[in-house]
């Protein structure tokens, strides 16, 4: 995965495992930042985060998981403090990351209208128990990134061994 021209991006759905490979990957590509992972924060902590240089790295990779302001009703104040937070990052030196594990955003909420004009989204939905040739075509690609090509067999097996569910999958495989 390599982050597209903003430098905030947002990686949001229901497929716990493909957001966290996609956070992991993230954090692999800026290995040479200041790396901050953040559980819960403060506006105010965030924007110092964002805007204050490192010492001891010339850019800085923050990724926050399950950002409250995506979920609670803001004032008009804390929205302003997140449209500034997010003007506040000059992409040039910082990389922010918003992952949303197991929830779903309400599109009309201000936090999300706003961040959604400053970063760009990925989303993550799990499969669902009918889309099994998915699953198969997940499973495939999977086992061809370690160049193994898999019987029809053998990948009917995965796929009954694991179902949709990807963590199990990739363990398996």
């Amino acid at each position: 995965f390599i982050m597209n021209q903003k430098s905030i991006q947002c990686i949001v759905g229901d497929e716990s495992f493909l957001i966290q490979e996609h956070v992991d990957q993230l954090r692999h590509q800026y290995a040479d930042h200041a790396c901050e992972m953040i559980e819960t924060a403060n506006l105010e902590q965030l924007r110092s985060l964002a805007t204050m240089p490192s010492l001891f790295h010339a850019s800085r990779f923050i990724c926050i998981k399950n950002p409250w302001f995506f979920f609670q009703a803001i004032s008009d104040k804390e929205l302003a403090e997140i449209i500034a937070l997010l003007d506040a990052i000059n992409p040039d030196q910082t990389k922010c990351c918003f992952y949303i594990l197991g929830k779903t955003l309400d599109q009309r909420k201000k936090a999300v209208k706003a961040i959604k004009k400053a970063a760009s989204f990925v989303e993550y939905k799990s499969y669902k128990d009918w889309e099994q040739g998915k699953v198969m075509q997940w499973i495939k690609e999977r086992f061809a990134k370690y160049q193994i090509n898999l019987t029809d067999d053998a990948l009917l097996a995965f796929e009954q061994i694991g179902g949709t569910n990807l963590s199990v999958l990739a363990n398996e495989i």
